[in-house]
């Protein structure tokens, strides 16, 4: 008798412990996570930092850890779990947390695509000594990277050079200053008729068009198409989507360095934001910022079309910027809107990724690029953050 009475006790105590285990395991357990860096340019990487603290008397034998993480984020050494029909995968760490006892852990992240990403829930899950019992509770923990789109030097991506050495400036887009004439060259057939100097002209024997110095405050637009198809343009992005993205980034790295003040209008919507279409020329210092942010947070859907977006800038703007406007190709809606801007007196860049038909229905004076998508894709050349 006094054995079975034992037995009980024995059991009851059991019972208790778990009990209170069950309870009270994740209690008075804090979990933190920071990134040594919150904005960064894709393809670069950070230190995530994940720290646990086990406020309390009652040891953890085992302490699983579940944080979801987006599939564009990698962390170097570790085996990450997909999740099955979303774009996530999970990190899961197990160890062990004696009384008050604090764990650091140090991981390498990699982001390998430019974007806006949350993290919020993290599940812990504890185990008692005979695996009997389970303690389980969801962390709330949230945080945010801005991942800036690659950034290349802009003779990398195929701009013609316009400097000695070979690169690109952008000071070299901006609007001529008609009163500055600084040379001569041979007419490329590119530019309108009234911009060749007949008097050269009929002294050389061939056509000349005259060179002038630029403004002293020039200021760039970057338009950026990033509808495909005129069908269904709210829903569907370009082929070269990232591309376009990459070489707008690009240019606005470019301008900023050069202190040239640079604006962006954009035909995408804008996760997590509610800002309008277009940004106004700047070049104070948190402009490039502005700009970048504004890139890695595009999604791939359109908010307007490409012709809403150049009626809307033409709309608010006078034509003294000097507009660079980026697409994949162009069709013959958008080349006669084009035109159209060409006659009224908008300096017109196009950096086109395919081949068009419509090139031919452009205006003279209009001048296109053609810049390399096989460098964008091969690697980036990244700049110092400030």
């Amino acid at each position: 008798m006094r054995s079975i009475m034992s037995v009980l006790l024995a059991l009851v105590i059991i019972y208790g412990v778990l009990k209170y285990f069950k309870e009270n395991a994740l209690e008075n357990l804090k979990y933190s996570r920071t990134f040594n860096r919150k904005r960064l340019y894709a393809g670069e990487s950070l230190t995530l930092k994940v720290e646990l603290s086990n406020h309390k008397l009652l040891p953890l034998p085992w302490l699983r850890m579940v944080a979801t993480y987006p599939s564009d984020l990698t962390i170097k050494g570790q085996k990450l779990q997909g999740i099955k029909g979303f774009l996530k995968h999970n990190h899961i760490a197990i160890t062990s947390l004696f009384s008050f006892q604090k764990l650091t852990k140090t991981y390498e992240v990699t982001c390998e695509k430019r974007g806006f990403y949350t993290f919020c829930d993290v599940e812990l899950k504890a185990g008692d000594w005979f695996g009997l019992e389970n303690a389980e509770k969801i962390f709330y923990v949230p945080d945010q990277l801005i991942v800036y789109p690659k950034v290349f030097p802009l003779h990398h991506l195929g701009f013609e050079p316009n400097k000695p050495d070979g690169t690109v400036s952008v000071n070299r887009w901006i609007m001529p200053d008609p009163i500055e004439k600084i040379g001569l060259r041979d007419y490329s057939y590119s530019e309108p008729f009234h911009a060749i100097d007949w008097k050269a002209t009929a002294r050389t024997g061939q056509m000349m068009v005259a060179n002038f110095d630029h403004k002293a405050e020039p200021a760039i637009m970057i338009l950026l198409n990033t509808v495909q198809f005129k069908a269904d343009w709210k829903y569907s992005a370009s082929a070269h989507y990232e591309d376009l993205i990459n070489v707008a980034a690009s240019i606005v790295e470019e301008a900023s360095k050069e202190s040239v003040a640079v604006g962006m209008g954009y035909t995408a919507a804008v996760q997590s934001a509610k800002v309008g279409q277009l940004i106004l020329p700047d070049n104070l210092p948190g402009q490039r910022l502005v700009l970048l942010e504004l890139l890695a947070k595009l999604s791939e859907y359109n908010k307007i079309s490409a012709e809403d977006m150049l009626n809307l800038y033409e709309r608010i703007y006078e034509p003294h910027h000097t507009i660079f406007f980026l697409t994949e190709s162009i069709t013959p809606e958008l080349a006669l809107r084009l035109n159209h801007l060409a006659s009224n007196g908008y300096d017109l860049n196009i950096a086109l990724l395919e081949e068009s038909d419509c090139l031919h229905m452009l205006s003279r004076g209009i001048k296109v690029h053609y810049p390399k998508c096989e460098c964008i894709d091969g690697g980036a050349a990244h700049v110092q953050m400030a």
